[in-house]
C-alpha cells in the first residue's frame, strides 16, 4: 500500500516558482543535518507553507521524515531516520554521528541553555565556558574530557588548545543549527546563541544526560587516559 500511495505523489509544487527560489538551499540545508528556525526566514517559510508536500518528497526520494519540533513558542524543522532504519542514508559516509567530544559539548551546551533559560538570547561567551570547565557540579568530567590531566590550574597554551577543539565543535553545532556565532572583529572572542532546536540533541542523547558519569568513564577507560 505504502508504495502504491508513494507513486501517486504530485511534485508538481517544485515547480512553483517561490519554491524554486528557496528549495535547491533547504534541500542542502535538510540533508546536512541542520535544523531549520524561523531564524532562516525563506526556508523556515517554504517549510510551513509545503510542509505536507515537503513530507511526502522526502520520505518517497530518500525514506526519511520530515519532522516538526517544538519548544516552547519556537518551531524548528529536521530530517529524521525513520523507524525502519536510515533509509537512502544507511550508509555511512552518507551520514555522521556526533564524535564524544562533540557529545560533551552538546551535554554542556544545554546546561547553559537551562542556565539562561529566562533570557531572550541564550547568549553563551568563551568566559561561561571556561566558568563551567573550572567550577560546575561537572568539572571533574569535564576537565578530564578537555585536558591531559586533573589539575586546579591550567596554563594559557593548555586553554588555547581546548579552545580550538571547541572552536571545531562549534562549527559542527551551526552546521546542524543548534547555535549561531557572533561575528567578532577579534578572533580571540568566542561568542554565540544557542537556539532552542538543541533539545534535538537532548533527544538523541538522553541516555548520555542522564548517565553522564558513566559515559565519560567508559570514554577514559576505552582511551586509556
Amino acid at each position: 500500500m505504502a508504495d502504491e500511495h508513494h507513486s501517486k505523489i504530485d511534485f508538481s509544487f517544485l515547480s512553483e516558482e517561490a519554491v524554486q527560489n528557496h528549495f535547491a538551499d533547504l534541500n542542502i540545508e535538510l540533508l546536512k543535518g541542520a535544523h531549520i528556525q524561523k531564524d532562516a526566514f525563506y526556508l523556515f517559510s517554504l517549510l510551513q507553507d509545503k510542509e505536507r508536500d515537503l513530507q511526502h518528497y522526502y520520505i518517497s526520494l530518500y525514506g526519511l521524515e520530515l519532522t516538526r519540533g517544538a519548544n516552547g513558542n519556537e518551531t524548528y524543522y529536521y530530517l529524521d531516520f525513520t523507524e525502519q532504519g536510515k533509509g537512502k542514508l544507511s550508509k555511512q559516509e552518507r551520514y555522521r554521528e556526533l564524535s564524544t567530544l562533540n557529545i560533551v559539548m552538546g551535554i554542556l551546551l544545554l546546561k547553559m541553555y537551562y542556565d539562561k533559560y529566562f533570557d531572550f538570547q541564550k547568549i553563551i561567551h568563551w568566559t561561561d565556558i571556561e566558568q563551567q570547565i573550572n567550577d560546575s557540579e561537572n568539572s571533574t568530567n569535564l576537565k578530564s574530557m578537555f585536558f591531559e590531566e586533573q589539575r586546579e590550574f591550567y596554563s594559557e597554551a593548555e586553554w588555547l588548545q581546548v579552545k580550538k577543539r571547541i572552536g571545531n565543535c562549534l562549527k559542527e553545532f551551526e552546521v546542524l543549527g543548534w547555535i549561531t556565532r557572533i561575528p567578532s572583529q577579534s578572533q580571540e572572542t568566542l561568542s554565540f546563541s544557542i537556539k532552542e532546536s538543541i533539545h534535538r540533541f537532548a533527544k538523541l542523547y538522553e541516555n548520555e544526560l542522564v548517565h553522564f558519569d558513566e559515559f565519560v568513564n567508559a570514554y577514559q577507560k576505552q582511551s586509556g587516559k
